[in-house]
This record gives structure tokens, C-alpha cells and sequence, in this order.
């Protein structure tokens, strides 16, 4: 007896870039249990990466240029 899967799959992201002290450690909780939420179907993934704004700063400083250079203020900026 045969028996197929087929899984279509997809995947999105979305990134935030937050500027600043590096925040609180969160608290540690369990994860929900299994079962239906009645959100919408699929799995949803949130994960931080911190990285140190030096190894970022040309590329920060890059963004920040072309919003400045659409008009918008951006404060304690120089570029």
C-alpha cells in the first residue's frame, strides 16, 4: 500500500531593527499546549538576534541616509 504526503510550505519574515540598551532577558515560560488555537493554520515563529550595532553600522547607517534623503527627520543622525 502506498501512501503520499504533500506539503506545500511557505515561509515570510518580517525584521525590526531596534536601536538601544540591549533589553531585560525575558522570563522563561512553558509552551502552550497542543492543540487548536483558532488563529489562522500554520506555525508562527518569533526569534531575536542580537548582534553588536559596530558590525551593523555601515549597512544602519546606509538605511538611514535614504530615509533622510526622502525628507524624513531622523534625530541624533549625521550622515
Amino acid at each position: 500500500m502506498r501512501r503520499d504526503l504533500r506539503i506545500d510550505a511557505r515561509l515570510s519574515a518580517l525584521a525590526e531593527l531596534v536601536l538601544g540598551q540591549q533589553p531585560a532577558a525575558p522570563v522563561a515560560t512553558p509552551l502552550q499546549a497542543i492543540g487548536k488555537t483558532g488563529g489562522p493554520p500554520g506555525l508562527l515563529l518569533h526569534s531575536a538576534v542580537l548582534a553588536d550595532p559596530a558590525t551593523l553600522q555601515r549597512q544602519i547607517d546606509k538605511a538611514l541616509a535614504k530615509v533622510a534623503a526622502r525628507g524624513v527627520l531622523v534625530p541624533e543622525w549625521a550622515g
